[in-house]
């Protein structure tokens, strides 16, 4: 979403007002984006999975996970169980029951290097109902410090395999779900994502995230002659 709307800004893609497609072509095929112009600027972009959700049991007890991110089993799983969903890059999801739990977790490193860090799906990504704020559908948190990311601020991957996830959960035949999802509150960067499935014939159909970007730097480099 970030890299779409950068795009737009940089290429005479739209009038004032109305949407441009953009697509990207990523290691899981082509992505397409969709920015909304207001005022001549991109102001929000929304894409569509190139895959859709693969899921995948977690190997792990719900207590085992709970440790992992140093919170008491009563703090995890419930009405939802740990799986690994993917819709191109694969998530771990461990679903917390409140957000004072979701607030308080802290990635034990040296559980993650134990259970997580030489698997295929080394992201950690917490998820609980946003039971304090009736604008929020979900609060999440994302931990990858095998790409380097401590906590990530804003995973629109993660929020990806998010939709998948409770899609799958929600177990309707047909019909579009969607949620408002809150991230990066507990690193002073909250962000808002936009997470929408359909379901069609009892599967999950569709995928589409989407939000807004700030530019928060910019830079020039010099290529030598």
């Amino acid at each position: 979403m970030g890299t779409a709307i950068f795009l737009a800004s940089r290429l005479d893609l739209a009038p004032n007002e109305g949407t441009a497609t953009l697509v990207l072509e990523e290691n899981v095929g082509p992505v397409p984006v969709e920015v909304r112009f207001e005022g001549g600027a991109p102001v929000f972009a929304r894409f569509t999975t190139a895959v859709l959700p693969e899921h995948h049991p977690l190997a792990f007890t719900c207590g085992e996970l709970a440790s992992m991110v140093n919170l008491g089993e009563g703090d995890v799983c419930g009405d939802l169980q740990p799986e690994v969903v993917s819709c191109g890059l694969p998530y771990s999801i461990i679903p917390v029951r409140t957000v004072e739990a979701l607030r308080r977790a802290v990635l034990d490193m040296a559980a993650w290097n134990r259970m997580l860090a030489d698997t295929a799906d080394p992201h950690v990504y917490l998820v609980c109902p946003a039971d304090d704020d009736e604008a929020i559908d979900v609060r999440v948190r994302m931990f990858a410090p095998g790409s380097g990311v401590p906590e990530d601020p804003a995973t629109g991957s993660a929020a990806a395999a998010l939709g998948g996830y409770l899609a799958k959960a929600d177990g309707r035949s047909e019909g579009v779900l969607s949620w408002v999802v809150e991230q990066g509150v507990e690193v002073g960067r909250p962000s808002t994502l936009y997470v929408e499935a359909e379901r069609s014939g009892g599967e999950t159909s569709a995928v589409r995230v989407g939000g807004s970007a700030v530019f928060v730097s910019e830079g020039s480099m010099t290529v030598p002659g």
